[in-house]
C-alpha cells in the first residue's frame, strides 16, 4: 500500500512539473502578469530619445504577442486554447491602453518633423495604428461578425438540388427516383474539385461551381453588412468619404483611381474557374526529378553567398544566419516524418530589431520535394524567412509593419525570383504550373475589384462586375457581384486585397528593368539600413523618379509583352 501511495504521489508531482514546464503555461503566466504602465518620458527628452525609450519599454509586449501567434498555429487541447485566448484578450486590453495614451499621440506628431528617415517611418506607423483604433465594444462586435463569416466559409459541404439528371455523375435508378421514402430530389453531394474534373458537361460544371461560391451567402450576408457599416463609420471619423479611400490613403497605391488603373492593366483573359480542373488534369507537369529538401537548401545557401549570407549549422534542426559580420538570427528546420503530409510553412517566433534582439524563425517542410510546385514553394518560404531576419531597422514597428504596407514584401518576392532563376528551369507556358499561376493571378485581380467596389459607397470603380468577370475568365456569370461571399479576404484585407498581387508585379518589374546590380538590389530592398522610403528606393533602382501611375504603365507594358 505504501509503495502504491508513493507511486501515485510521484505521478502527481511529475504531472505538476510537466505543467509548470509547459511553454504555453509559462507564456500564459507571463502574459497575464504583463501590465503596460502609462508611458511617461521622465525626465523630458527629445523625441528621438523618447522613441528609443518607448521601443525598449514595449519590446516585451511585442514578443509576447508574437509568441502567442506562434503557438496558435498548433492543434492544442482545450486547456491550452483557453490559456491562449485569455492571453490574447489581456494583450488586446494592454494595446488598447497604449492607443489611448495621450503621450503616444503627441510623440507620433513630434516624430513627423524629424530629419531621420527611420523616425519619420515610425511616426507613420504610429499614426496608422492610432487611426485604426476602435472602442472595445465596437471591436468586439466587428470581430464577432468576422468570425461568423469565417465559420460560414469553412463549411465545405454543398447540397445542391439538380433539376436535370444529366448533371449527376452517377446514374440514378428509376426505383430510387420513385421511392416515396426518398423525399429529396437528386442532388449534388460530391467533392467540388473531383466533380469539376469528372463532369464532362460544361453547363453542369458551371452550375455547381457558381453554387459553391455562394454557399456562405445566407449565413454571412448580415455579418458582412455589419462589417461594411463599421468600416464606413471608421472612415468617416477619420474624415474620408468611404472606407476604400481611407484604407488606401497610406499606401503606395494611394487612391481608388490608381488601384483601378493597376487592376485594369493586369486584366487578361484566361480559363473559366469551372474549366480549370479539367485543363490542369490534361496539362503536363514541368518535368523535374524529386530531390531531398536538404539538397535544395544547400543549393539556396550557395546561391546566397554572393550577397554575403553565411550559414552556420548548429545541429540537424537549427542553423544560424549571418550577413557579413552581422548576426541575423536562428532558423529552426522542422522536417516532417516520411509518413506525414507536412506542408511548407514559415512561422516567425521573434522578430529582429537591431540593437535589441536577434530574430528566430521556424521553417517546416517535407523530407522530399517531388514536384516543381513544391520546390518553388520551398524557395519562396526560405526567401520569406531570410527577409524576416534581414530587416535592418532599430524599431520593431518598422521591421514588422511596412509603411506603406503594399511595398513591404517586394524585397522578399524579388529574392524568390532571383533564387528561382538560379535553381529552377522556367515552367513551360502550357505547363500545369504556368496555367495555374495565370489563373490564380486573374482570380486575385477579380477579387481585388470586388473588394474595392464593396467599400466604395458613393461611386463605384466597377459598376458591372459581371463584365469584369467575363474580361478575366471569358465566360459570363450574371451573379458575379455576389462573389463577395466567397472569400475571407473581403473582410481581412478589404480594399487592400490587391497588395500581394501588386508587390509580385513590382518584384518582376524590378527584376527585369533595374539599373543597378543584384548585390545593390539585395542591400536596398532587403536590408535598407538607411531606412529610405520606397519612392527613394525606386529612384535608385530605375535611375529616375517614377510615379505610381508610371510604374503601372511599365507593368502593363511588360504584361502585354509576355503574352
Amino acid at each position: 500500500m505504501l509503495k502504491r501511495i508513493l507511486a501515485i504521489a510521484l505521478t502527481l508531482n511529475l504531472v505538476s512539473a510537466a505543467q509548470a514546464a509547459s511553454p504555453i503555461a509559462l507564456l500564459s503566466e507571463q502574459c497575464l502578469r504583463y501590465e503596460i504602465a502609462p508611458w511617461v518620458d521622465s525626465p523630458p527628452s527629445e523625441p528621438s530619445v523618447q522613441v528609443v525609450n518607448l521601443e525598449r519599454d514595449l519590446i516585451s509586449l511585442f514578443n509576447l504577442k508574437d509568441s502567442l501567434r506562434y503557438y496558435q498555429q498548433y492543434a492544442l487541447n482545450s486547456a491550452s486554447q483557453e490559456a491562449l485566448l485569455l492571453c490574447q484578450l489581456h494583450l488586446g486590453d494592454q494595446i488598447d491602453k497604449l492607443y489611448h495614451d495621450p503621450n503616444i499621440v503627441s510623440l507620433s506628431q513630434a516624430l513627423k518633423n524629424s530629419f531621420r528617415p527611420d523616425e519619420q517611418a515610425i511616426a507613420k506607423r504610429l499614426t496608422q495604428l492610432l487611426q485604426g483604433k476602435m472602442e472595445i465594444a465596437d471591436k468586439a462586435a466587428l470581430h464577432t461578425s468576422e468570425a461568423n463569416i469565417t465559420f460560414a466559409l469553412r463549411q465545405q459541404a454543398l447540397s445542391l438540388v439538380m433539376s436535370n439528371d444529366r448533371c449527376l455523375l452517377k446514374p440514378v435508378k428509376d426505383t430510387e427516383l420513385n421511392d416515396p421514402s426518398n423525399s429529396l430530389a437528386p442532388g449534388f453531394s460530391e467533392s467540388i474539385a473531383s466533380y469539376l474534373i469528372e463532369q464532362s458537361d460544361p453547363h453542369c460544371r458551371q452550375q455547381v461551381w457558381q453554387a459553391y461560391q455562394l454557399r456562405a451567402k445566407d449565413k454571412s450576408e448580415r455579418a458582412l453588412t455589419h462589417v461594411i457599416a463599421a468600416k464606413q463609420q471608421q472612415a468617416e471619423l477619420a474624415g474620408f468619404s468611404d472606407y476604400a479611400s481611407f484604407s488606401l490613403a497610406s499606401q503606395h497605391i494611394a487612391t481608388p483611381q490608381l488601384l483601378k488603373q493597376y487592376l485594369d492593366a493586369m486584366t487578361q483573359p484566361t480559363l473559366a474557374p469551372w474549366e480549370l480542373g479539367i485543363a490542369l488534369s490534361q496539362a503536363d507537369k514541368t518535368p523535374l526529378q524529386p530531390v531531398f529538401t536538404q539538397v535544395i537548401l544547400s543549393h539556396i545557401y550557395q546561391a546566397l553567398q554572393p550577397f554575403g549570407i553565411r550559414v552556420e549549422s548548429l545541429n540537424d534542426t537549427m542553423i544560424r544566419l549571418w550577413h557579413g559580420q552581422r548576426l541575423l538570427g536562428d532558423l529552426f528546420l522542422n522536417q516532417g516524418e516520411p509518413d506525414q503530409d507536412t506542408s511548407i510553412r514559415v512561422t516567425p517566433i521573434r522578430y529582429s530589431v537591431v540593437g535589441q534582439q536577434f530574430g528566430q524563425v521556424s521553417l517546416s517542410f517535407p523530407g522530399v520535394l517531388d514536384s516543381y510546385r513544391a520546390q518553388t514553394q520551398l524557395i519562396e518560404a526560405f526567401s520569406n524567412a531570410l527577409a524576416l531576419l534581414l530587416k535592418g531597422g532599430r524599431f520593431y514597428l518598422i521591421n514588422t509593419l511596412a509603411a506603406p504596407q503594399d511595398t513591404g514584401l517586394v524585397g522578399q518576392y524579388w529574392l524568390s525570383l532571383y533564387l528561382q532563376h538560379q535553381l529552377l528551369p522556367p515552367a513551360p507556358k502550357e505547363s500545369r504550373e504556368a496555367r495555374l499561376a495565370t489563373f490564380a493571378e486573374q482570380l486575385s485581380v477579380f477579387r481585388s475589384k470586388l473588394a474595392l467596389n464593396l467599400y466604395q459607397t458613393r461611386s463605384h470603380a466597377y459598376p458591372d462586375m459581371a463584365r469584369e468577370f467575363e474580361l478575366s475568365f471569358t465566360q459570363p456569370w450574371p451573379q458575379a457581384n455576389e462573389a463577395i461571399y466567397s472569400f475571407m479576404g473581403i473582410v481581412n484585407q478589404g480594399p487592400r486585397y490587391y497588395q500581394r498581387l501588386w508587390q509580385r508585379s513590382l518584384a518582376r518589374l524590378i527584376d527585369q528593368q533595374a539599373t543597378i546590380d543584384k548585390s545593390a538590389l539585395f542591400e536596398l530592398l532587403l536590408i535598407n539600413e538607411a531606412q529610405l522610403p520606397f519612392t527613394q528606393q525606386l529612384t535608385l533602382i530605375f535611375g529616375e523618379p517614377v510615379s505610381t501611375s508610371s510604374l503601372i504603365k511599365r507593368i502593363q507594358h511588360d504584361q502585354h509583352a509576355a503574352l
